[in-house]
């Protein structure tokens, strides 16, 4: 009987370890399936950031080029306008002329 006893003991710390190595292998198991996930969600921002930040500038440039377009565009009407503005003067002098000397 007594030997049935170390028997049953022996069979329970055996079923007691090999619980514990399966539990810890799961735990391994787990650990590593969470540093993969952990891996791939990091890519995947990595790689989401990237292209925002391109998309970014790429906006960028156009919006630099496009305003620079408009600059460029406004400086010329205001330029325009000032010269038109010189011929109109002076058209509106050279009428007011001819018409005193009918007047006369």
């Amino acid at each position: 009987a007594q030997r049935y006893d170390l028997t049953v003991k022996e069979e329970d710390r055996r079923k007691a370890e090999e619980t514990r190595t399966e539990e810890q292998a799961f735990r391994e198991e787990i650990k590593n399936k969470n540093l993969e996930d952990l891996q791939h969600m990091k890519f995947n921002l990595e790689a989401k950031q990237t292209k925002h930040y391109t998309e970014l500038e790429q906006m960028h440039q156009k919006y630099s080029s496009d305003t620079g377009k408009k600059t460029e565009e406004h400086s010329k009407n205001f330029e325009d306008n000032k010269n038109m503005t010189l011929k109109i003067d002076e058209l509106a002098r050279n009428i007011a002329r001819k018409r005193s000397k009918i007047d006369c």
